[in-house]
């Protein structure tokens, strides 16, 4: 439970404690999915962005809940807390914090990481963005610490007429003990300018578990 805390106090300081301007934007959600009666999955997730002259801020905490039978099988999140600098129109520099967390991992449950990276927009239009971002991370906790590579692929597409908007997130991260590979696809479509609907499908992949798949809804609050 301490663990869980900590997540959720994450998403809050993250999305709430730095001040907002016209250039910044956020959003918190909460999904679901009823299987049965005996299956429930709970999703939670914040994401804020905010640009300065020359820079911006990105943050972005993730929760995933699962049980079978009243039975907790899977309790894991991730953070990740991004300053970014902007070298010319096509490239920028990464200097970012944030964790994983597992639960059911035999080692190291809470993996806190900090490093430095760099970022590629590889195209960018009104309606579509593509870019790529690759960290070198250093990740530890009192039973280990170890060197991550990270590279984050994402792809964007906002319909201009409708507004529904597909977004594909793919994300490896490789060390000695940590491994993990997660890809998000999401569609979102906005019910009023503050509150969007949206159908995610989510595969995490890690040395802790059996492959974590799910298709869920969720709603979301954009401030």
């Amino acid at each position: 439970m301490i663990r869980v805390a900590i997540i959720a106090l994450s998403a809050l300081v993250a999305g709430c404690v730095i001040p907002l301007d016209a250039l910044a934007k956020g959003s918190f959600k909460l999904g679901g999915k009823v299987e049965d009666s005996v299956g429930k999955n709970y999703n939670l997730s914040q994401s804020y962005s905010q640009e300065y002259e020359g820079w911006q801020v990105e943050t972005e905490t993730n929760y995933y809940y699962t049980e079978n039978y009243g039975k907790e099988v899977t309790s894991r999140g991730d953070g990740e807390y991004e300053v970014i600098v902007t070298i010319n129109p096509k490239h920028y520099a990464i200097g970012a914090i944030g964790f994983n967390y597992n639960r059911f991992r035999l080692y190291g449950e809470f993996r806190p990481h900090h490093g430095v990276g760099w970022g590629w927009k590889l195209f960018k239009t009104d309606s579509i963005k593509v870019s790529n971002e690759f960290t070198i991370n250093s990740m530890g906790t009192e039973d280990y610490a170890e060197t991550v590579y990270r590279n984050s692929f994402w792809i964007r597409y906002k319909h201009p007429v409708s507004k529904v908007t597909f977004t594909n997130k793919y994300l490896v991260e490789n060390g000695n003990y940590h491994e993990l590979t997660k890809n998000e696809f999401e569609v979102s479509y906005p019910l009023s300018d503050k509150v969007a609907f949206s159908l995610t499908d989510l595969y995490i992949s890690d040395e802790a578990e059996q492959e974590y798949s799910i298709t869920y809804f969720s709603l979301g609050y954009k401030f």
